[in-house]
């Protein structure tokens, strides 16, 4: 919504624009917007909102936890109440709108589709539809309630329009209502007011493999793999990680599941196993640029700059003039004190791309790499476009030897000048 917000001036103006409409070129000038739709990434956000939907994520639950206030969701058993029509908190509700109700519980029944005036439609849509648990549908009810009859009517009327459709909707599948459980459940204990008295098991740690219970129900082991991928989807790293281990440990054996094992122990910050795991990698798939990036990071970040440098000197062969490879060149020669070479590789990042005014890290390296060659004046330059509020900590942390003269010269003069 806020990029909407952001673009709906350009889109209103695209529009209301006066191309004349008899132009050969109107196509072209009039609906530019479109264009402008898909440059914004709407398109992208909206496809992705719509396969978190088919996956089963809750993308509900923002929008009903405001509507958990009514006195039926004062009775905690209520927040797990199978939903009917026929329920007494729902009568006045039904009674007012065209049709005798018929009611519907959790069996989800086939409405009669012969009679469709028989049945109210809205009934009829709450009790097939796919994307609401039963405790949203009796929120939705009790918000529904706070419409004015005739607006209530009138959309019962263009529901009964739709009946067709009604009738294409197929029954749901046992996983989208056991998922739709799931999400009863999740609204109980984190909205209800006597959550407190239980405990959460959403807070547990899901490490579903781990449990007996899915040991009998997967005693050859052959949905480990797909498990252990959901996780790391899901950016679950830990659980991603034992569950590949397992993978592991019954004979699978590929660069793939070694690059995983790696990036999952990478994630959690166990940089000397997870190069272990990349090495194997790569003697498996030579020359891949991915594996060489992430033990690159991870022996620079154990301040292993030498071998860090040699990766991306090969990564640099493999795909050159990529920016943040030759930027991270630059950092490991001035980590390593060649500060010559890091400002060779820091000026041709400057030769590539000649507006450098938001690469602050750029500008930090630089000058400290310019102050050590005692070019004091441009490495002043440089310190001035890192944020000041920062500056003080940086140098501190210099792969430069300052003094603390030095220092307090920086930091004083470019909070004075």
């Amino acid at each position: 919504m806020p990029t909407i917000n952001k673009i709906a001036p350009h889109i209103h103006k695209e529009i209301t624009s006066d191309s004349s409409f008899d132009t050969d070129n109107y196509e072209d000038e009039s609906h530019n917007w479109q264009e402008l739709l898909e440059s914004s990434g709407i398109q992208d956000k909206i496809e992705g909102y719509a396969q978190m939907q088919r996956e089963g994520s809750d993308i509900n639950l923002s929008t009903f936890a405001q509507m958990k206030v009514y006195p039926f969701f004062q009775q905690f058993e209520n927040w797990l109440f199978p939903f009917d029509t026929a329920h007494e908190s729902l009568k006045e509700l039904f009674a007012t709108m065209s049709g005798p109700s018929t009611g519907s519980g959790t069996d989800i029944k086939e409405p009669n589709i012969e009679e469709p005036n028989s049945t109210n439609g809205l009934e009829k849509l709450l009790s097939l539809t796919h994307f609401l648990c039963d405790s949203d549908k009796y929120s939705f009810c009790f918000n529904l309630q706070m419409i004015p009859s005739d607006y209530r009517k009138s959309m019962v009327e263009q529901i009964k329009m739709g009946d067709e459709q009604i009738k294409d909707i197929e029954k749901p599948s046992s996983e989208v209502i056991s998922n739709l459980y799931l999400q009863d459940l999740y609204r109980f204990y984190t909205l209800s007011r006597s959550r407190e008295f239980f405990t959460n098991p959403f807070l547990l740690d899901m490490n579903v493999h781990e449990t007996s219970f899915f040991r009998f129900l997967n005693p050859e082991g052959k949905f480990i793999q797909q498990l252990a991928d959901f996780f790391f989807a899901k950016e679950q790293y830990s659980n991603a990680l034992t569950a590949y281990l397992k993978c592991k440990e019954q004979g699978a054996s590929n660069d793939h599941l070694y690059r995983k094992l790696g990036y999952c122990l990478q994630k959690n910050e166990q940089y000397a196993q997870a190069i272990a795991y990349y090495e194997k990698a790569e003697l498996l798939e030579n020359a891949d640029v991915w594996t060489f990036r992430k033990l690159a990071y991870c022996h620079r970040m154990l301040k292993e700059y030498d071998k860090a440098l040699s990766y991306y000197e090969q990564i640099d062969t493999l795909k050159p003039n990529d920016l943040n490879v030759i930027f991270n060149i630059g950092v490991c020669y001035a980590e390593l004190g060649d500060y010559k070479k890091a400002l060779n590789a820091f000026y041709k990042i400057e030769f590539l791309q000649s507006d450098m005014s938001k690469s602050i890290y750029y500008h930090l390296y630089m000058a400290h790499c310019l102050w050590a060659t005692d070019d004091k004046k441009a490495a002043l330059e440089h310190y001035a476009l890192f944020p000041h509020d920062q500056l003080a900590e940086q140098l501190e942390n210099a792969c430069i030897t300052l003094s603390d003269r030095d220092k307090v010269y920086v930091v004083d003069y470019l909070r004075y000048s």
